[in-house]
């Protein structure tokens, strides 16, 4: 998180506000992925509750920090019943991500629109093998 500029010892409404909706977009995604027939509806589905990623001075952080701690469990329970390699998959997730982190500089090159670069070389995760050899071993 230092890497991108992002705070990580105080509360950050804008940047919680971020994740939430960076939240909406992979849940989309993954039911994309499970349900590509209905890639619209899904679609249509996640950009009106991006509307609502938002904190108010009536947030609740306890009920807030107890739904993300439930995302993660669900969402672990949910590749564990898909027999998914999830510890594999979160190491590559990772490699390939902090991969985007310059070692001269320890932080993320970005462009005009905030949108971070992907250095040369860069390759992302190869989930495919992972679930490749994953199930050769099964």
């Amino acid at each position: 998180m230092l890497a991108c500029g992002q705070s990580v010892d105080r509360p950050n409404k804008e940047q919680t506000e971020l994740y939430l909706r960076l939240m909406l977009e992979e849940v989309g995604e993954t039911l994309v992925a499970a349900n590509p027939s209905r890639a619209a509806e899904i679609r249509t589905a996640i950009n009106l509750l991006a509307d609502l990623a938002t904190l108010s001075s009536q947030t609740n952080r306890v009920e807030l920090f107890d739904g993300l701690l439930d995302v993660i469990v669900t969402a672990t329970g949910a590749g564990i019943s898909a027999a998914l390699p999830l510890a594999e998959g979160w190491k590559e997730v990772f490699r390939s991500n902090m991969a985007k982190v310059d070692p001269e500089t320890g932080a993320v090159r970005r462009r005009d629109d905030g949108k971070v670069l992907k250095p040369e070389g860069w390759t992302p995760p190869n989930l495919a093998a992972i679930l490749e050899q994953a199930y050769e071993h099964a």
